[in-house]
């Protein structure tokens, strides 16, 4: 392709063709250049090659309620919608945590 090979006049062409509804493939073969330069030069003049399909019709999301889950209770912890409380090892949290947990399962 040579510098200066979409003129007034090709251009004027060009949009005809593509007003019409002319393919990107037979504009091509008609000016003898690539589907690549006809898609190129329509994309730097959309002034002139309008976009050919409507626009995605808009989708307001649909979000659901959020329901009220009671939370389940484990001997030593509790798992709610806050997080996970971690049952309580006594190498870690010392032989009083063994007791309070003693306590929980009824144990004691």
């Amino acid at each position: 392709m040579t510098k200066g090979f979409w003129t007034s006049a090709r251009l004027a062409q060009a949009s005809r063709m593509w007003n019409r509804g002319d393919s990107t493939a037979d504009m091509a073969k008609h000016f003898g250049v690539s589907r690549n330069a006809i898609h190129g030069m329509t994309a730097h003049r959309r002034d002139r090659f309008p976009h050919r399909r409507a626009p995605a019709p808009s989708i307001d999301p649909v979000v659901p309620e959020p329901e009220e889950v009671e939370p389940i209770q484990h001997p030593g912890r509790v798992i709610n919608s806050r997080g996970v409380t971690l049952a309580r090892v006594a190498f870690i949290d010392g032989p009083a945590s063994v007791r309070r947990v003693k306590a929980m399962r009824g144990e004691a």
